[in-house]
């Protein structure tokens, strides 16, 4: 007996992993291929499972500015409609037990999807982004890959108890005694790749310098409590001083960075993004260039005690002597507004002082949320601007 439950047991754990992998490989439509398939009338009921999930509370993917829509619904259902911000509509038509559509936004435009089921307001309202993708930011044929190094756990001095991860880019053709331009980005664990395609493609177009990027995660306790905001969003120069004396050691160790902070740009979203101007604003002689995205220029540091935050900025910037630096802010009209602040009049008045100081800046305003779409729609302008005559 002990045997045949053994090999009922392997029996059925073989199953799963059948299922499983059988799941990994099911193959998500994109909005063009499901737009093609609708087209010809073979888009069947599994596809769309295997595209949305159950898709219960209405479920949207988007691709540049392509679109598709889905929305479990009872047999008796009739019709179905995908509005976005009320205004346009995307008719649903019926699959087995989804009502499945698609449509194309246009270019640089912001909303939220509500789904409706014979009249009815049904699902999860869906925000969405829809902006021109860029050519740079997807692997280009012929294009060299530069290498991501992963670098493994890191213990700081100036965070004791955190660990992290990192990574170190490096581009393709680097000579072993050519210096290379430096790029700090925050939040490794998001998009690290995407950002290497994007500086293997500006390279190899001779958009950008060869640059060597530092991509970092926030610090983590080991009973996993994250140490991003105290990390991030405090005036303070623990970060900077960890990068600057602890992890580009260890990367001049094999590579040689150029020192003139003109070539030497940090880079982050969101917490991330004050943080890179953190860094500038307090070692201009190791920073020169700022690249923030959704920045939270605002009084998160509150949070840990701090009397002093984002959100004074503004004032410190008009009061202090220019520094050499040159910024670069992105922000979406439909950013957060909450207690400790609103990102989009924060990321506003952060552009009004730095001009009014004479600051090299920029400011880039998009009509979406507090998300990364922005990012991956820019990145490679903002290189291209970050880098310019270099």
């Amino acid at each position: 007996m002990p045997g045949v439950i053994m090999r009922w047991m392997r029996g059925v754990a073989a199953l799963l992993v059948l299922s499983l992998v059988g799941s990994a490989l099911a193959e998500k439509l994109s909005p063009l291929e499901m737009r093609r398939r609708l087209g010809a009338e073979t888009l069947t009921a599994q596809d769309v499972k295997d595209t949305f999930g159950t898709a219960n509370d209405g479920e949207m993917r988007l691709d540049g500015l392509d679109a598709s829509f889905a929305i479990s619904a009872s047999g008796s259902a009739k019709n179905a409609v995908a509005f976005a911000n009320d205004n346009t509509r995307f008719n649903l038509r019926k699959i087995g037990d989804y009502f499945v559509g698609v449509g194309t936004f246009d270019p640089n435009t912001a909303g939220t999807i509500t789904f409706r089921v014979d009249d009815r307001v049904v699902g999860r309202p869906r925000n969405y982004e829809a902006y021109l993708p860029d050519p740079m930011m997807r692997r280009q044929e012929g294009v060299a890959k530069g290498e991501l190094r992963a670098m493994g756990e890191f213990r700081s001095k100036n965070f004791p108890g955190t660990k992290r991860e990192w990574w170190v880019y490096i581009p393709s053709g680097l000579a072993k005694n050519e210096r290379a331009n430096l790029l700090v980005v925050q939040d490794a664990q998001w998009g690290r790749d995407t950002t290497a395609v994007a500086l293997d493609n500006l390279i190899a177009a001779k958009q950008m310098p060869k640059t060597i990027a530092v991509m970092v995660t926030p610090g983590e306790f080991d009973d996993k409590r994250s140490n991003r905001s105290f990390e991030y969003d405090r005036l303070a120069p623990g970060y900077s001083s960890m990068i600057i004396d602890e992890l580009l050691p260890i990367v001049e160790k094999d590579y040689k960075l150029k020192t003139d902070p003109a070539d030497r740009a940090i880079m982050g979203n969101s917490s991330g993004g004050i943080c890179a101007f953190t860094a500038c604003w307090l070692r201009p002689e190791n920073f020169g260039v700022c690249i923030s995205w959704i920045g939270s220029f605002v009084d998160l540091a509150r949070l840990h005690g701090d009397e002093t935050g984002g959100d004074d900025y503004p004032s410190l910037i008009r009061k202090a002597k220019v520094k050499p630096i040159r910024v670069f802010l992105a922000d979406g009209t439909r950013d957060l507004e909450n207690d400790f602040g609103n990102w989009p009049l924060a990321n506003r008045q952060m552009i009004q002082a730095l001009r009014s100081m004479g600051y090299d800046a920029v400011f880039l305003e998009g009509p979406g949320f507090h998300s990364g779409d922005h990012l991956q729609a820019n990145l490679p302008s903002a290189l291209r601007w970050a880098f310019r005559g270099r």
